[in-house]
């Protein structure tokens, strides 16, 4: 288990306690300054303060999304709390609550295919790509304040984000780069858990989810800029074939046009030796 696991699980005892503490103290103090008194013929009840009664139940819960709430910075001080990824020498964990898309060549070290995929190649241009990813997450997010990267690294193209889950709010770091790759561009996208051990899923569902999301944002682009972005990714502004083709079509269409022309041209002369016997 990790570190972060058991400061979490030591956290939550010492919080369960001291609610349970709060209750009990109370319900041992008599009334009066120095208690029920012989003297006194009755005692008045001690009456518990409302808060103090739900605090075994409000209490728990307040200290675990505390602890689940609490800002993720990526600044990597534990075991498991994600921050910007160093793909070239990832390795992936021992546990599975990791999942990983990215080129066949990308990430040489992480060798786990079950953890693994393999991401597409897009024609289009890299800023195009990110633009279309960042469009893509910020739909994700019920506000948008938390759909900003926590750290960016623009030399690399590289970017961090935290996402939780819906009721229980765990925090998952997901690292994505966008990188050149023959014929276009391409994605490494990492998403990882910071707490527990199994994550049923969740981190490959959630990197599959934006990857759709990406598709349907570059689905949405006009066709010329998909030519163009193409073109950039290339280097080609036009095909050799469509060129020597259009040639083709032009030598063909001149001739005919050449004809009709002249047909033209010889008709009214004929007419005007026709009628010159008449007159």
């Amino acid at each position: 288990m990790p570190v972060v696991s058991w400061l979490r699980a030591a956290g939550l005892a010492v919080v369960l306690l001291a609610a349970l503490a709060l209750p009990m103290s109370a319900a041992l103090k008599l009334c009066g300054k120095g208690g029920c008194k012989a003297r006194r013929k009755f005692c008045l009840k001690p009456r518990l303060n409302p808060a103090v009664a739900v605090a075994p139940v409000v209490a728990p819960v307040a200290g675990y999304y505390g602890v689940m709430l609490a800002p993720i910075y990526g600044k990597g001080l534990l075991p498991g709390t994600g921050g910007k990824l160093d793909f070239e020498a990832l390795k992936p964990r021992m546990s599975p609550n990791e999942y990983l898309v990215a080129p066949e060549e990308a990430v040489p070290n992480f060798v786990d295919e079950a953890k693994r995929g393999v991401a597409k190649v897009y024609p289009v241009s890299r800023t195009e790509l990110r633009e279309a990813f960042f469009r893509a997450v910020n739909k994700q997010y019920a506000i948008q304040l938390y759909a900003q990267p926590t750290l960016r690294d623009e030399a690399l193209d590289q970017y961090v984000f935290v996402h939780r889950t819906l009721y229980f709010r765990f925090p998952d770091v997901l690292n994505v780069r966008f990188v050149d790759c023959e014929g276009g561009v391409s994605v490494v996208l990492h998403s990882g858990s910071v707490y527990g051990y199994d994550d049923l899923g969740k981190n490959k569902a959630r990197v599959e989810t934006w990857l759709e999301a990406l598709d349907e944002e570059l689905s949405m682009l006009p066709k010329s800029a998909d030519t163009a972005g193409a073109s950039l990714v290339e280097g080609v502004e036009e095909p050799e074939a469509l060129v020597v083709e259009a040639e083709e079509e032009e030598a063909e269409e001149m001739p005919a046009e050449a004809e009709v022309v002249k047909e033209e041209e010889e008709a009214p002369e004929e007419d005007v030796e026709e009628e010159a016997p008449e007159e």
